[in-house]
């Protein structure tokens, strides 16, 4: 899967969309999705923690890539919200969460589990499966799916 990343600049007092980077992933895996999201974002290397979301179509492919929430060095606030409205405009079938631990420890806190419960029942009644919350932290990642924290 081709994956685009847009910024803007300021060229002669006009926006002008500009084409940063494009790469192939494929993303089958949780260690190749989370390795997506530090390529493009440097999601291991942030110093807060930043929450993403990404919308897939019913065959996986992506439909669009959100940063859903912003917090501090050590905690970020995410509500269901913020993250049905972007795919429920997006059209997705399914979505996958990944946030960052800047600390380095991808261990999931209580808040972690919390949100990912909610966001999984909120999937499963919306029609839009979540299919796995990913935390990245360092050269480590966690997965709920591989955990087993999703059945």
């Amino acid at each position: 899967m081709r994956i685009t990343k847009y910024g803007l600049m300021i060229e002669q007092q006009q926006y002008m969309l500009v084409k940063e980077s494009a790469v192939n992933y494929a993303l089958d895996t949780a260690a190749k999705i989370c390795q997506m999201f530090n390529d493009l974002y440097k999601l291991n290397q942030l110093a807060e923690e930043y929450v993403y979301m990404a919308a897939l179509a019913c065959k996986g492919k992506v439909l669009g890539v959100f940063e859903v929430s912003h917090g501090t060095g050590n905690s970020s606030f995410l509500r269901p919200r913020e993250v049905f409205m972007r795919l429920l405009l997006a059209g997705a079938s399914s979505f996958v969460v990944i946030h960052n631990h800047p600390s380095g420890d991808c261990t999931p806190s209580k808040v972690d589990i919390d949100i990912t419960r909610v966001l999984k029942e909120a999937g499963n009644m919306m029609g839009i499966p979540l299919i796995d919350h990913i935390i990245a932290g360092g050269s480590d990642h966690y997965s709920f799916y591989k955990h087993g924290l999703l059945d």
